[in-house]
């Protein structure tokens, strides 16, 4: 069986932190986590500027941390890399590693801060063919994949509604769901600024906006992350309701019924179909995909430089429409 070498540059909560905060070794959070306990990959190594952080990683998965990629290189030569720093610092690692001719790289999502840098890893995918992966996880969920599935085959019926509830930034969190929702029900045609909101860490727009995937339109309302952290979504057929709650680890579906009490009202019967979740196992699954992907098994990613370009020019545009709405108002 083939096996990739596996290295991980950056060392912070999806890299590796996750593994300790979890407390649960069933639970896959983390790229380092992953390529450890993946058996068609072997973790070789890891960067991060941090002599701490190098330390925890080197005494929990028992390889060696560098300070610099190119430390890393010289002594592990990995065939997979995985890219979890900053997203600022996406491309100038992209640009420090890709001379090495890796088999795949793995990054962290947003692809980049702007289109031009996210124009060189669309670029560096088309001229090598070698896969850029990017990590919006929820793509390689099974349980979306049914969900997936399951509004392909109309068992929703027409979608016409939703309402994503989300905090902390909609580059950090809801482009998150921005990519999902572009994944289950087609492109963005229409961005309606709602509310301008406020701005999470000074960087991150947190507005309200209407935005519409395909023939359906789907609210995004901007919660406070200093409260409670909250990333969830309700989806609203034809046919019935879809709750994806818990940022993902809870997908309920609840089907029309007759009323038992009122003839020809219809309602949603109180008994849910739940989709299971693979959310807190999700990295194994990503590279579980990108295996398949590099073995000739699988033709398509489900997300790559490609598609994570697409959503970053939705967050863009939404980026322009606020600034035109903070003109004029």
């Amino acid at each position: 069986m083939k096996t990739w070498r596996a290295a991980v540059i950056g060392l912070g909560q999806i890299g590796m932190e996750y593994d300790y905060q979890s407390g649960n070794d069933e639970q896959i959070l983390t790229h380092a986590a992953a390529f450890n306990l993946h058996p068609s990959y072997r973790l070789v190594g890891a960067v991060d500027p941090d002599k701490r952080q190098r330390k925890r990683f080197e005494n929990k998965y028992q390889v060696p941390a560098f300070n610099s990629s190119s430390e890393l290189f010289l002594n592990t030569r990995p065939d997979v890399v995985a890219i979890a720093v900053p997203t600022k610092y996406h491309v100038a690692v992209f640009e420090e590693i890709i001379k090495y001719d890796l088999s795949a790289i793995i990054s962290e999502k947003p692809i980049a801060d702007n289109m031009r840098d996210a124009k060189k890893m669309t670029d560096y995918m088309r001229a090598t063919k070698h896969p850029v992966i990017i990590n919006y996880m929820r793509r390689f969920d099974p349980g979306v994949n049914k969900l997936k599935q399951m509004i392909k085959q109309k068992t929703i019926g027409e979608i016409y509604k939703g309402i994503v509830w989300y905090s902390k930034g909609l580059a950090n969190n809801g482009s998150h769901y921005i990519d999902l929702l572009i994944w289950l029900l087609g492109e963005v045609n229409g961005i309606k600024i709602i509310n301008k909101g406020r701005s999470w860490g000074g960087t991150d727009p947190e507005p309200d906006v209407l935005y519409r995937f395909g023939k359906t339109e789907v609210a995004f309302l901007a919660g406070r992350e200093e409260c409670f952290s909250i990333v969830e979504m309700e989806l609203i057929g034809t046919k019935g309701k879809l709750l994806y709650r818990q940022g993902g680890q809870k997908i309920e579906y609840f089907s029309c019924q007759l009323d038992p009490l009122f003839p020809n009202y219809v309602v949603l019967s109180n008994r849910a179909r739940v989709i299971k979740s693979e959310l807190m196992r999700v990295q194994w699954h990503v590279l579980q995909h990108l295996k398949e992907y590099l073995s000739g098994k699988r033709k398509m990613l489900n997300s790559d430089a490609f598609t994570a370009t697409k959503t970053l020019s939705v967050l863009e545009a939404t980026r322009t429409k606020l600034k035109g709405a903070a003109d004029h108002g």
